[in-house]
């Protein structure tokens, strides 16, 4: 399956530059993601509500801070929020549309850490 550059709203809605898909760069990045082996891994880290509640989400978005989403990259990718988990903290275990929303964004972010790796 060939791949395609993203639209982003925050790049104007265009996903490549104007014509770097013409010149062949998503070809050569369809290669390179085409060559590795990839796996999600396990969820296996604590998430720590207290760390979590803490987190000025209107600050890290107004000043652009990326130091402070790679303080947090490793739990939130790796973080374990299933059932089990969140019945001890207090949290819904039946919002399953949460869960997998959660899972999702999960999945999404290992997954762009890997084409970060590989590009």
């Amino acid at each position: 399956m060939p791949l395609h550059p993203l639209s982003s709203a925050v790049l104007g809605g265009g996903g490549a530059p104007n014509g770097l898909e013409d010149c062949g760069v998503t070809d050569y990045a369809a290669d390179l993601l085409g060559s590795r082996s990839f796996y999600f891994g396990e969820r296996k880290k604590d998430i720590d509500l207290e760390v979590v509640a803490a987190i000025d989400l209107g600050k890290i978005q107004r000043d652009v801070d990326i130091e402070a989403l790679q303080q947090h990259l490793e739990m939130l990718t790796y973080g374990d929020l299933s059932k089990a988990c969140v019945r001890p903290l207090g949290l819904p275990t039946n919002d399953e549309a949460f869960l997998k929303l959660f899972r999702l964004s999960q999945l999404t972010i290992e997954y762009l850490l890997n084409v970060q790796d590989v590009l």
